[in-house]
Formats: structure tokens, sequence, C-alpha cells
């Protein structure tokens, strides 16, 4: 039986660089190939005719089934293959596809092949796979439809929904080139925007044109009609595509909550979980996005065959791991990522780039143009890296090559709104060439201050090189800070305290002289590793204010060392703007209201604030209390207010206040997720403060639906379940913490030693004192001056049999803490253990060095003999004599005495310690032999002779062990 004919067809329009290798590897398996070129005007069709195609040319009409058609009525194979010039089917997939196709079962009609794409613009080894009806039977009645993303049709509908897949890929690379893609984007827009006026209850039509608009950047008009896709009744498979690229929409939108309930609710895939790292490291939660992305890279999901997903090359994976330790403040843990990310891919532009952002940060310039320049080599169409190379020149005073890097970008990407903003800034600053000053958007370091004298210089100089000038308005100090400030050449402005933060502020505000402003306190630094992000908001022309990360560190030893919160402090200086509030105050309200637009950024600002002694942080309270009572009555509908007003009672420990300040928050509209997912883990708080658990749980509940993977909602939920005595299920919560390899998160800062002591604790309530050891080990070298650590380590020690380290945990406990008297305690019971087990064991010697101080008369009888063992029969002694005074009775104890009282040289005392043995008939073989060798000693040789006679009688061996 003769194989069947297997046709190539394409369509082409100016494919010169991509036709010839497309044909090349066709041509080895398939039987003819026919090209329909629309249009060309490069050497497309000489291409083709010399690869052996047949070529025939078509008017171009906006209509790409109309061209498939015609190249589908050339053709004259059994089956048709299609391909695009940009596409790529290798050998090794075309003679599995030939393989295939001639044991094909008759009744077949079409096959899916999985197309997989390069992701846009990167080169960085993701690709985007779906499968699609790229093969099938050359059928009367199959024919293409759809101006754009056309579909194979046949007499009974669409080929491509009951076609079975191939083990076969085609790879495209059509992404790679941007400007060409820019192109194709507006061209597809313009397609599909006429034919969904023509179809408009078409589905898929609606589908093609919300992919077109996202492509396009019109993400919310993508966003509707996303929508309306999510709630129509559509298959599974187009169903998960359009909850995928709804997520994507809200996360261009900047709508990160969205972006994240919708992908929480979809299955693990490649697509989603990278899709879900990204909204979380974009809404400033890298910590949370971490995991994620290690899981990807350690534990990847199985591949989907019902929907597109990605394929995620490790490489990438690493590079946004350390996109996460970047943002978060680890550069050590992100170059460490991106080294090991450049042995798996050393050619790769996106490990580069980031190398490149990197060193920026870290004010490492040249290194910086380096790793740019190397990955413009490897793909020259990476926007960022030209920016940051334009950044770059401006700071080394160069405008003229500032701008020359924005123009290089630009002929490699025409239109890149980026590039094209930060070129616009740039240009109403400076003529070209001009001095490097006029080409900085002023900078005003703007702060309110009282008795900062403390910590004001380490605000100056965190913003060195960025400010333009410094105004600080002093409401009232004491202790010489207005001085420092003016020492330091900033403009002091004193003004009375009148009880209203945001009148302060204002004042500052409105001396300030720059176009933009960054708002500090006195307790508070610029983060060093934000700087290179500050000048980008600044030049990047894109955005009117910046919303930071307040990191707070906390005071105490609770779990939560630290805790962050979102809030505007970079933001332009335009008509109009304000601050609003007594205390808490805010400038966003006022800036939206202006019509700013607001950037969401990773700029951290230090605050050490609340790192006070107990009695300053609760008069800071107390005052702030005061202002917030105020606000209340003069804004009873505002949220916001009181849920400053329920965190500020919670943390003057009025509880049942706070909860009803709390609930009311939570009862009102416009509270941020941030703040009612904090309200929720405080009323949990109070909860488990008085014991009601379901009410504590169900918190807890709405706070972890708001903020999935809290690290703060795990802990309290650890606490609830440890409460409830379900100690497996609270180790198996803080072990998650644990194993998170870095409890300091954005939002919240859980301190490592806290969460291992609590990790102990459920260990050791569930028996595994082995491993409660290991955490509370761990524990101590982080807080070594802790006596509990200390003293849990100890007694986790003590139930493994570990007596002489638990001794030392005792110990050194009681030496932080003399008063724990439960230390002392179980001191003394673990000497004694560690004493029977040496005098066992015959170590005399490590025996007597026990310190049985104040311990049982029992531990001291055993260092005792210990000592009189190893020859220090002085040392015995005096512990014995110590040991009769708490109990003369005991029998042992005086035996002890009086031989040790011997070998010390003290014969008289051991003599009558003897006399008083005998006297009470206490005295066996081995006892009146010691008593004989005392007399003997002592010269009273007669008297010897008779108790050693009295000796044999008891232990007849004696006499013959006495001759020899």
């Amino acid at each position: 039986m003769p194989l069947e004919k297997l046709s190539l067809i394409m369509i082409v329009k100016n494919e010169e660089a991509h036709l010839g290798e497309c044909l090349r590897q066709a041509s080895g398996f398939v039987d003819e190939m026919v090209v329909v070129d629309t249009g060309s005007t490069d050497r497309t069709r000489e291409i083709a005719a010399a690869a052996g195609a047949l070529v025939a040319e078509f008017s171009w009409t906006g209509d790409f089934a109309a061209a498939r058609n015609r190249s589908l009525e050339l053709a004259t194979g059994d089956w048709v293959l299609m391909l695009d010039a940009d596409e790529r089917m290798d050998d090794l997939n075309g003679v599995q596809l030939r393989r295939l196709l001639d044991g094909a079962d008759p009744s077949l009609s079409a096959f899916c092949t999985r197309i997989e794409s390069e992701a846009r613009h990167h080169h960085s080894g993701v690709w985007l796979s779906h499968y699609y009806p790229r093969v099938f039977r050359r059928a009367a009645g199959v024919r293409f439809e759809g101006a754009l993303h056309e579909q194979v049709i046949g007499p009974d509908g669409p080929l491509g929904l009951r076609a079975p897949r191939l083990p076969v890929v085609i790879r495209h690379l059509g992404y790679a080139d941007a400007a060409k893609e820019a192109g194709r984007r507006d061209r597809n827009l313009a397609i599909i925007e006429s034919e969904a006026g023509r179809r408009p209850g078409d589905v898929l039509v609606k589908r093609n044109l919300a992919n077109a608009l996202l492509a396009a950047g019109e993400h919310e008009r993508a966003r509707t009609l996303f929508q309306e896709l999510v709630q129509a009744d559509l298959p599974p498979d187009l169903s998960h595509q359009a909850r995928w690229h709804l997520a994507m929409c809200c996360l261009e939108l900047g709508r990160f909550d969205d972006t994240e309930q919708i992908l929480s609710g979809m299955e693990r895939s490649q697509g989603t979980v990278l899709l879900r790292a990204e909204g979380l490291r974009r809404s400033g939660r890298p910590e949370s996005a971490l995991p994620l992305l290690e899981g990807l890279l350690t534990d990847p999901p199985e591949e989907r065959e019902t929907s597109m997903d990605f394929r995620v090359e490790p490489a990438h994976l690493l590079v946004q791991m350390a996109h996460c330790e970047r943002a978060r403040g680890c550069p050590v843990r992100a170059r460490e990522r991106l080294l090991e990310a450049l042995r798996l891919s050393p050619d790769s532009p996106e490990v580069h780039m980031e190398l490149g952002m990197l060193a920026e940060d870290a004010g490492e310039l040249e290194a910086a143009l380096a790793h740019h320049r190397r990955a413009l080599e490897l793909h020259p169409y990476l926007s960022e890296a030209y920016r940051s190379r334009s950044r770059i020149r401006l700071l080394q005073g160069d405008a003229g090559a500032s701008m020359a890097e924005l123009e290089d970008g630009l002929a490699h990407e025409p239109g890149n709104a980026a590039l094209v903003a930060m070129k616009r800034t740039l240009a109403a600053r400076s003529p070209l060439g001009g001095p490097p000053a006029g080409t900085w958007p002023g900078l005003t370091l703007a702060m309110i201050v009282r008795d900062g004298a403390g910590s004001i210089g380490r605000a100056f100089t965190s913003v060195a090189g960025l400010a333009d000038e410094v105004v600080v308005v002093d409401t009232g100090s004491a202790d010489g800070t207005p001085e420092l400030a003016e020492a330091a050449d900033a403009r002091v402005l004193r003004s009375a305290w009148n009880h209203d933060f945001a009148a302060a502020r204002n004042t500052a505000l409105e001396a300030s002289r720059g176009e933009w402003v960054l708002f500090l306190d006195a307790d508070e630094e610029l983060d060093p590793l934000s700087a290179s992000e500050v000048r980008a908001v600044l030049l990047g022309g894109e955005w009117d204010a910046a919303e930071v990360l307040i990191q707070n560190r906390l005071a105490g030893s609770s779990a939560l060392s630290g805790i962050a919160h979102r809030y505007c402090r970079l933001f332009r200086k335009l008509p109009g703007v304000a601050f609003r509030g007594r205390v808490h105050e805010q400038i966003l309200p006022s800036l939206i209201d202006a019509g700013a637009r607001v950037k969401r950024t990773s700029i951290r600002i230090l605050h050490s604030g609340y790192a006070l002694d107990p009695a300053s942080m609760r008069a800071k309270q107390e005052r702030n209390l005061a202002l917030l009572e105020r606000e209340v009555n003069d804004h009873p509908q505002d949220g916001f207010i009181r849920f400053h007003l329920g965190v500020t009672l919670f943390a003057l420990e009025r509880r049942d206040e706070a909860a009803r300040a709390l609930r009311a928050a939570l009862a009102g509209p416009g509270l941020p997720v941030e703040a009612r997912a904090l309200a929720h883990v405080k009323l949990a708080q109070v909860a488990l403060a008085s014991g009601r658990l379901p009410e504590a749980e169900a918190d807890l509940a709405e706070a972890r639906a708001l903020r999935p993977g809290s690290p703060l909602v795990g802990y309290i939920t650890a606490g609830l379940h440890f409460m409830r005595g379900e100690f497996a299920e609270s180790a198996s919560e803080l072990e998650r913490l644990v194993s998170r390899g870095d409890t300091a998160g954005w939002e919240e800062q859980l301190d490592e030693g806290d969460l291992r002591m609590d990790l102990g604790n459920c260990l050791y309530k569930l028996g595994r004192f082995e491993e409660a050891a290991a955490h509370y080990a761990r524990a101590v070298e982080l807080r070594p001056l802790d006596p509990r650590r200390h003293y849990n380590l100890g007694n986790a020690l003590y139930r493994i049999g570990k007596f002489g380290p638990a001794l030392v945990g005792f110990q050194e406990a009681l030496r932080l803490d003399p008063g724990m008297t439960t230390a002392r305690e179980n001191a003394w019971e673990c000497s004694l253990r560690l004493a029977e087990s040496l005098a066992a064991e015959g170590r005399d010697r490590d025996l007597a060095g026990l310190d049985p101080a104040g311990g049982p008369p029992a531990l001291s009888l055993l260092v005792a003999g210990g000592a009189l063992r190893s020859g220090d029969a002085p040392r015995a002694a005096e512990l014995l004599l110590e040991c009769e005074k708490v109990d003369p009775c005991d029998a042992a104890c005086r035996l002890l005495l009086a031989i040790s009282l011997r070998q010390a040289g003290r014969l008289d005392e051991s003599l009558q310690r003897f006399e008083r043995l005998a006297a009470g008939n206490e005295m066996d073989a081995p006892a009146l032999t010691q008593y004989a060798l005392t007399l003997l000693d002592a010269g009273r040789e007669t008297e010897a002779g008779i108790v050693f006679s009295r000796a044999v009688q008891l232990d007849p061996s004696l006499a013959g062990r006495a001759a020899a």
C-alpha cells in the first residue's frame, strides 16, 4: 500500500529572515511545499522558490482565512501540515509525524500538535505551550474560517474540538523581534475589531479580541471581555485560558488581590504558579512568591493535557527568585541565585540584565554597564537594560550618552512607552550635552521632627546623592535637633505643635522647592538598595507618585519582630496636593483626587521608631490614641481611622475596645485589603486571649482569604492549634514557616528563634524530643541571652538521655536568670542522673568534677564517691560533711565519710564515725575492714585485730585475702 502524501502549506510576507530555515527543515519529511505570498517586498519569494516550494501570490485582504484557503487549494497531498515562517519542526519531530500519519486510523481527520512559543522579548527560557490542529486530511468541505486566529472547519464543525494530540512539537520564534511583533499586534487588533463588529455574538471572536487587546496593552478593555468569557458557558479548555488571561489583565492593572484570588482557585500548573509568583512580587510580597518559585524548581507540576500552559526552564526560575531576593533587600542571596542561573544558561540575556540591575543597586556602575551591554548583545530588545544604562550615564554626568542609550533602545523598539517617557523627561531637563545638573528633577527630602538628635543623621546620610535639598520642620525639640539639621545644610522651620501631623507635614511640603518630595521621619532611613529605584521613578516620566514599603522594627520578644505597611512617601509636588488626618496622615487620597499616576514600588524605608522601651512606646501610643479619638469624632464614617484606633487600643491592651473599633472598621467601605487582613488578625488574637477559639478560627479564615500565605496568619493559626491540643497540626504550620528559609517578609517579620521555640514545644508535646532539641538549639544560637531557650533545650536533652549537655542548658539558664527555680530543680535532677551514669561507667574523675551544691544528698554522695576513688579524699570528706548535716542518719553517707576522713588524714574524726557505726551495728564485712585499717593507722593494733576478726566471721574469704 503506497504511503500517503504530506503537503506543507504556508502564507508569508517579508519573511526572508526566517523562511529559509523553516523550509530547509520541512523539506526532509514533507512531499510538497506550498507558499502563498501576500505582498512581500524582500527576497521571500526567491528564497521559497530556491527551496523547491510552489510559490503563489495573493492580494492581502485583511483576512487570514482567505489566504490560508488559497494555500489549501494549491496543495495536492492526502494530509496537510500548516506552519508559519517563524516556526520550526525539526527532523526528529518530522520523522515522528510521518510515522504516526502512515499508521493513522482512516476515520481520523485531524491531529493537534503542541505549539511552543518563546516568551515575548526576553529569550528567557519560558515557553508558552498550547495545542492546535496543524495536521489534517485534505478533503471536501475542509476550509479555514476567521479573519484572525483562523479555525480549520470540516463538515461537522471545527476539527480541533475532536482531534487527538500527537507527541509532536512545533517551535514558534515569532516573539523575538519586538519591532515586528509591535506591528503585528496593531494589525491583528484592527482585523479582529472589524470582525467583532460583524460577528458580535461569536464567543471565539470575543476571545480573539480580548487576546489582541491584552497584547496591545489595552488591559481594561481586555479585562472586561475576559470577565464576560469566564462567566460564559465555555469548554473547560477555553474557560481555563480565559481565567488565566483575566488574571494577567488584573496583574497589569495593579489589581493584585484580584489576580491572587483568580489564580488561587485554579489548578496548580506552570503557568498559574508563575503568574501567582509575579503578582505577589509586584504587590510587594516577594517572600510569598519565593516558595512558589522554589516549588516549580524542585517539584514542577505534571504537564497539563487540557489547556495551554508554560514550560519554564530552571535558569528563568532562578532569575525570578533573584528578582524576589533583590526586592526584599537580600542582594547576597540574589547574586547566588543569578550565578547558579548563569552556570545553567551562560548566554541568557535575562541573567546578565538582572546581574546588571544588582550591580547598579550596589553602586558598581561600570560592572552594571558591562552586564547590560552583554545582555543587549545577546538580545537587543530589552528596554529595561537601555533605561538602566541611560540612568547610569546620567549619574556619571554624561547627559548626551544618557540620551544616546535611549535612542539606541528606541531604534530597536520604536514606540516603547517606557523609553519614550524617559526620553521626554530627559529632553525637558536639558539640551543634549548640557550640564548634568539640569537633567535631574529636583528632589526635596522633607521631614517633621521633635527631639530626633539621636537618629536624624542616619536619615540625612541615607539620601546623600539623591536629595537636592532638605527641609526640616521642628515642632519643639529640646535636644539640639534643629542645630544638627542646620549643620547638615538643611533648611529648618520652627513650628509650634498643634496636635496635627498633617498640618506639620503640609508646612514642610509648602516649603519644598523640588519637583519631587520624599518624606522621612527622624527615626527612618531609606534602604540603600532602594536608591536606584527612586532614580528610576523620578526619571521615568511615567508616574507622579510611588507607594513604598515602611519596614517597622518592633521591640519585645514576641515572634512578630517587625511589620510593614504600604504608604505613599515619594510624589511629585502637584497643585492642591496636601496631607490629610491629624495622625496616620495620608497624601494618597489627595494625589488620587489630583489625577496622579501612582506606582507600587519595591522602595523600602526602614523605621526604628517602634523599637522603644515599653514606657516610651506606651506614651507614644497614648498620644496617638488621643489624636485618633478626635479624628473618629470628626470623621465617624472613616473606616481607616477606626482601623488605626483599633490597632492602637490593641497595643495598649484595651482589647475589648480594640475589638469593637476593628469590627466597626470592617463593617465600613473602603478599607484596604492589607488593613482588613490585619484587622482580622488582631480580632483573632483578642479571641484567643479570651479563650474564644471558634471566633478566633473564623477571623483567621477571613485573614487567610485576604492574605494567602501570610506568615503572621500562619503563626497565629499554629497558636490556635496548640491551644486546642492539636500539636501535630501546630507543628506542621510552624514547620512550613521555618522551612521558608527566611521568615522576614514584607508585611510581617517573624523571629526565627521564636518560631523554632514554638515548634520545639509542639514536638516536645508529641514526644519527638530529639527534633525538639534541634530546634531549641537553633533558637539558643539566634538569641543566646534568653534563659528560657536554654531551659527548654535542657529539658529536651534530658529526655533523650544527654544529661551532660542538658545540665549545661539548665546551668546557663540559671546564670542568666538566677531566680528560675525550675531550672535549678531540673539541674539537680539532671546532675543526679548524670552522676549515676558516670558512676556506672566507672568515670570517677568526670563524676568528681560535678558540682552538687544545693542538690539532693544522693548527688553529693555519688560525687564524693567519685572524688574518693579518683584520689581526692579531702573534697570527698567536705562534700560528705555537708550531706551529714542534711541527713545525719544516712548510713551510706556516714560510712563513706568515715573512709574519706581516714584517707584525708583526719584519723580522729574518722574513728569517731566508725565507732558510731559500730555501736549501731550498721557495718558489713568491707566496712569493718575499713574500720580495722583506720585503727591500725592510729596505732591501735589489738582493737584492729578484734574488728578484723569480726569481719572474717561475716566473710571468711577475707582471711585468705589478708594472708595473701
